[in-house]
């Protein structure tokens, strides 16, 4: 069951174009919900670009050291880029290892 916190594989949209992105890319869930019969979640979209301008870290990006990154099955540390939100419905075309109802989560092989 996909929950607030969980890290999961997502179809995340381009801003230029409708409809899901052409690739999986993981992404950070900030909550989930029903509306009438279907489901949605709503997930922050993560970037490895994690160089930036000025001497401190921007507000909306949140570090993934690559330690953790890699426990959640990535090659290299990330941000979450919180400025970067989308309300997505619950479906293979957006979660692509959706099974049945349920997505699976990317979990941390130890605990932090």
């Amino acid at each position: 069951m996909l929950r607030r916190g969980d890290y999961v594989l997502c179809n995340f949209p381009f801003r230029e174009a409708r409809g899901p992105g052409p690739s999986p890319h993981i992404v950070l869930c900030a909550a989930t919900g029903r509306q009438g019969d279907a489901g949605f979640a709503v997930v922050f979209y993560t970037t490895s670009q994690t160089v930036y301008q000025g001497a401190r870290r921007p507000r909306q990006y949140v570090f993934v050291s690559q330690a953790r990154a890699r426990e959640l099955g990535q090659k290299t540390a990330f941000q979450v880029d919180a400025s970067r939100i989308a309300r997505l419905p619950l479906t293979a075309d957006y979660f692509p290892e959706m099974v049945g109802n349920a997505v699976p989560v990317r979990v941390a092989t130890r605990s932090l």
